[in-house]
């Protein structure tokens, strides 16, 4: 049967839109892409994006509550994602949480890329406690994804895990194992992102998003800040449904950026770029490069806190 896309929650403005553009059922966005659906209909490519997601989503569920014992039986069953290093994992209370949005931040050669491509390695372990395959996603929005420097950490990586149990792995196991998504614009990061909920049915073994970076396309193609910050809520909503929807483990890179103060008895402060998702219950760490006056100790080190 035919839904109408009245039925369908839109926004009135969205609506009507739609309907003067001559869409008036969910199949008549199945095969759309959200820039033929912006331009029919005179939409913005944002809206278009989640009227898509609408029509392609085919259950339409009441709402069920769960119970306390089920939420924490749940977080219970829930193992977080070791990353294989042992500070951290202690700091983050076993890995990254999965159900969780996790964001990390630092300044230009902290290793906020290197430690995304490790996340995304580290996690393939998971697989040794159900025989199956584990997976990654990492969507790349700068292009720092650099397929060399990959190869040559997942066999390093070989080395650590055959020393945990872990030797069917090859090195191709490992980059058969990462996803990977290059986005060139908002829009595309968009579609990727609505994407990824059938993707995540279809793929039950994955266990890990990375997101680098994930304001890198917000900084350009906004009329007004106030469109560019509801833009971001409506974001770090998604993510936090699609975490906790998917039991996936959320890890969003995010440059630092430089607050002045217009007083100058008060000390300039450094924060996430864009403010970071700071509006939406997650763990922020932080990357700062270590300096050492003693030449025997190499440079380059990094320190890590949870904000």
């Amino acid at each position: 049967m035919d839904v109408s896309l009245a039925a369908c929650g839109l926004a009135p403005s969205v609506l009507a839109a739609l309907l003067r553009a001559g869409f008036r059922h969910q199949k008549d966005l199945v095969d759309v892409s959200a820039r033929e659906l912006a331009s029919e209909a005179k939409i913005n490519v944002k809206d278009a994006v989640e009227a898509i997601e609408i029509a392609r989503n085919e259950k339409n569920s009441s709402a069920v509550g769960d119970t306390a014992l089920d939420l924490l039986q749940e977080v219970t069953r829930s193992k977080p994602i070791a990353t294989r290093l042992l500070g951290l994992d202690g700091l983050l209370g076993g890995g990254l949480q999965r159900g969780e949005v996790t964001e990390i931040c630092g300044g230009p050669g902290t290793g906020k890329t290197q430690f995304g491509i490790h996340a995304c390695l580290a996690a393939q372990y998971v697989a040794n406690t159900t025989d199956k395959p584990s997976s990654a996603i990492f969507i790349d929005s700068e292009g720092s994804f650099i397929i060399e420097r990959v190869a040559s950490m997942a066999t390093h990586f070989l080395e650590d895990f055959r020393h945990i149990g872990a030797d069917k792995l090859t090195r191709d196991d490992l980059l058969r194992g990462i996803t990977y998504y290059r986005v060139h614009d908002f829009l595309e990061q968009m579609e990727i992102l609505h994407s990824l909920p059938s993707y995540l049915q279809a793929n039950a073994q994955c266990k890990l998003l990375v997101i680098d970076s994930v304001a890198f396309h917000f900084r350009h193609g906004f009329e007004d800040y106030g469109q560019r910050a509801r833009a971001l809520d409506e974001l770090a909503a998604f993510l936090h449904g699609l975490a906790t929807d998917f039991d996936l483990a959320v890890l969003l890179i995010n440059h630092i950026t430089t607050k002045s103060s217009s007083n100058d008895r008060q000390v300039s402060q450094e924060r996430p770029a864009l403010g970071g998702l700071s509006q939406m219950p997650f763990i922020l760490l932080t990357l700062t490069p270590l300096l050492f006056l003693n030449k025997k100790v190499k440079a380059g080190l990094i320190q890590m806190r949870i904000g």
